[in-house]
């Protein structure tokens, strides 16, 4: 389980800039301090089209902007970009953005091996619907299910799957009053366990209501 005094280690995923701000609301919301710093690893999934190979990219922040040459590039650097601008603005973080370029049935590996590699407490990836103006939810790509249950499947740590309900920039945290209830369901296990965690680290922000409710095994003798 993770510590809330030691620095957390989060591989947040990408399908398209839309998610960022509901995943910048979402880090927002893990009330980072100089105690429990957050490093955030910002993976970008691009499905793999024509002959080229399966790439990983590491972008490094510290190089001046060039031109994009693609659509994929030119994503990849709006999506770097709001979390540059989120890094400077907020204290005790810190993000390293990847892109990695695989097809979609093989695109978990990439996803579970960064996690592995980078010993990360959590993976957070979209869910395949998004939020309609009606409120309803329509599906994005039916390939993201997969990708989603393959990473549930193998992944070396937690995984949550982030449902856009709200949480976007239209409706952000405020600091000086609770603007937002958490619920978090306990039924056990390793990975309630880390969920409790994360949610008792999030529960510490200001506008942040958190209410936590366990589950047990009832008599079924009546």
């Amino acid at each position: 389980m993770s510590k809330r005094d030691t620095k957390f280690r989060v591989l947040v995923c990408i399908h398209t800039p839309q998610n960022i701000p509901t995943i910048i609301n979402l880090l927002e919301a893990s009330n980072t301090t100089k105690k429990s710093p957050i490093c955030i690893y910002i993976l970008h999934l691009v499905e793999l089209t024509g002959r080229t190979s399966a790439m990983l990219i590491v972008h490094d922040t510290r190089k001046p902007d060039c031109p994009a040459l693609n659509r994929t590039q030119a994503q990849s650097d709006h999506i770097i970009n709001a979390f540059e601008n989120y890094e400077q603005h907020v204290g005790c973080v810190s993000v390293h953005p990847l892109t990695a370029i695989s097809p979609y049935f093989t695109m978990h590996e990439d996803i579970c091996h960064l996690a592995e590699d980078k010993r990360v407490a959590y993976i957070i990836v979209p869910f395949h619907k998004q939020q309609t103006v009606d409120g309803g939810m329509e599906a994005t790509k039916m390939a993201y299910i997969t990708i989603n249950q393959n990473v549930l499947a193998n992944a070396p740590c937690s995984v949550g799957i982030l449902v856009d309900r709200g949480l976007n920039g239209s409706n952000r945290l405020v600091a000086n009053q609770c603007s937002h209830h958490v619920a978090m369901l306990f039924f056990g296990g390793p990975n309630d366990r880390e969920a409790l965690s994360y949610a008792w680290r999030i529960s510490e922000h200001p506008g942040i209501s958190l209410i936590a409710m366990q589950f047990v095994p009832g008599d079924t003798n009546f």
